[in-house]
Formats: structure tokens, sequence, C-alpha cells
């Protein structure tokens, strides 16, 4: 009998671990499911869901894009509310220290690289010394607590401008990537017609600034 009596608990034991096993996994998938396009989340709103061969999708684990309420509003680089350029607003020599027309190199236009482009903008041309330049702006925003904003990749900003209804307030105006392709220029997207094409990184420009999760 209490050879019977083990076997009966071991049994017990093994039928609970199963069933705690599977309510785990019940909780991770609904985890995974449990974010959509247009929710307020994460300080923000969510605009986009990695999908099946984005870099960085994990079928367990659900990951996306938030992007900000609101364009910023900050005096720019230019001296207007709202305005920046991409590099350092230095373009008359290039003798002069950070000079504009300097290239980063290997920034990336993907999505899932938003965030090392703006890393390597900003080792480049530092925000301490630049502050409103748009990469610096994008970086210093902390909306909702956070602390991880970015300047989006070509291919995140054109994600964002597919769901731009779903977000709201953005101008019928060309807003910066976080894509050099160029000493001279980086992508834009024209946000009146989902145009993506090269400006100069002295043009001033609108920024909406970006996290992941």
């Amino acid at each position: 009998m209490k050879f019977i009596s083990k076997m009966s608990r071991l049994r017990l034991c093994m039928a609970l671990f199963v069933v705690s096993a599977s309510i785990f996994a019940v909780s991770r998938v609904s985890y995974a499911a449990k974010h959509s396009v247009g929710e307020h989340f994460g300080g923000g709103i969510v605009f986009y869901i990695l999908q099946e061969g984005d870099p960085g999708y994990d079928p367990a684990k659900q990951h996306g894009l938030i992007a900000a309420p609101a364009d910023l509003k900050t005096k720019g680089s230019t001296g207007v509310t709202g305005m920046y350029f991409w590099a350092t607003g230095q373009r008359d020599s290039m003798h002069q220290e950070e000079y504009a027309y300097e290239q980063v190199f290997n920034t990336s236009t993907l999505i899932g690289q938003g965030a090392e482009n703006t890393k390597k903008i900003l080792e480049r041309h530092p925000a301490a010394k630049h502050p409103t330049i748009a990469a610096a702006v994008a970086s210093a925003y902390n909306g909702g607590g956070f602390k991880d904003w970015y300047l989006p990749s070509k291919e995140e900003l054109h994600k964002l401008y597919l769901n731009k209804a779903v977000v709201g307030g953005f101008a019928d105006y060309d807003y910066w990537s976080s894509t050099e392709n160029s000493a001279l220029n980086a992508w834009v997207e024209l946000f009146a017609n989902g145009y993506q094409y090269l400006d100069n990184k002295m043009d001033a420009d609108c920024v909406r600034p970006i996290r992941s999760f």
C-alpha cells in the first residue's frame, strides 16, 4: 500500500507539472497576442507588430514599434519650432569641428535598426554639442517615462507612414529617418503621400520619435 501511495503521489505530481506547464504556455500565447496597432501602450501608440520575416520576429513573444503621440515641437536646429537638421548645422567649412557633411557610415534601412542608427549618429555628432539635431531630440524625448526613444530607420518610418491615420498628428511634410545615404544626405519620407527620397542633411524636417517593445 505504501508503494502504491508513492506511485500515486508521483503520478499526481507529474499531472500537476503538465497542467502548470500548459497554463504557462497559454499565458505566454496570451501575452504575445495582447497588443495591437492603434493601442496606447509604452508611452505612445503601437503602429506596427513584427511579422514573420522581419528582423527580430519571435513567434513566442510579440514585438513591435511604438510612436510618440505627436511630433516634437522643441526649438530646432534652424531656430524654428519643430524643424530639425539631420546633422550639426555646420555647413560652411569642413575644417570646423563636427562638420555636418561627414559620413556616419553603416546606418541601416531595416526594421529594428533605428535605435542603432541613432546611436551611430550621436557618436559622430554628440548631443552634448549638437542637442537640436534630429537624432538628438528623438533620443532626448522621454514620453511615458521611457528613455529609449530613437529616430526611425527608413523602413520603420515607412511603416509609420502606412499607419499614420491610426497614430495621428502628422504634418503633410517631410520626416527624417535615421538612415544615411552619403556624407551629404539622408532618407526622408513625405507624409503627404509616402514618397521616400534623399534630402540634404542641412534641410529642416519634422521628427517623430519611436521606440520598440
